[in-house]
């Protein structure tokens, strides 16, 4: 015996359902079906997932590494705009020791790695906030430069945090730090690197 439509449908119910519709009059029933009829069609059109060939998972590309952007280049991650003259970034002079306190009114402390060697952290002491004051400016782009290479590395800024120094007024006798990238263990212990903020240039700094 043929299965109608008529039972497939009656089928599709649960049982509780098929005694309910048991003492319904042939056009009740029919009026049950039609109203039941959009879902029925809904569920029976919705596209079947086709799972991918191991071939395809190996080609597709990861929508996290799609959406993050590449680590920008030692060349293209130092761009202080005010330090720009014909696409190539102008270097300030070496500022003499002695300077650094008479005129910046710093001393320096450390400069070593940190971050199982994938950042620089460069400490220094403020002896004179007024004449400190440039080294925090958040205007200003601090970089350091890798004396055997001549790559350049910045300060950092995530979203959420900034720059990863000091950007407020400074105060005397206090220690304040700049955290510089070094993409790739570049810059190795023993390296001499400057620093640069502004017109202040601190060279031959060993790296510890």
């Amino acid at each position: 015996m043929k299965t109608t439509a008529l039972t497939q449908h009656r089928r599709a119910f649960s049982p509780s359902f098929k005694r309910t519709i048991t003492g319904f009059t042939p056009l009740a029933l029919m009026a049950v079906l039609l109203l039941s009829a959009p879902h029925i069609q809904a569920d029976s059109a919705a596209p079947a997932v086709v799972p991918a060939s191991s071939t395809d998972n190996a080609a597709a590309p990861s929508p996290v590494m799609s959406a993050t952007k590449p680590e920008p280049t030692a060349e293209k991650s130092n761009v202080p705009p005010e330090k720009k003259a014909g696409g190539e970034l102008v270097d300030p002079p070496a500022t003499p020791e002695a300077e650094l306190e008479e005129k910046w009114g710093i001393n320096v402390l450390s400069t070593r790695l940190t971050a199982a060697g994938r950042m620089i952290d460069f400490r220094y002491r403020v002896l004179d906030p007024e004449k400190a004051a440039k080294l925090s400016d958040p205007h200003v782009h601090p970089y350091i430069i890798d004396e055997a290479t001549g790559a350049k590395f910045i300060v950092p800024a995530p979203p959420k945090v900034g720059q990863l120094r000091n950007t407020r007024k400074p105060v005397a006798d206090k220690n304040y730090f700049m955290i510089f990238a070094n993409p790739g263990n570049h810059i190795k212990s023993g390296g001499k690197i400057s620093v640069v903020v502004g017109d202040l240039k601190i060279a031959h700094l060993t790296v510890e």
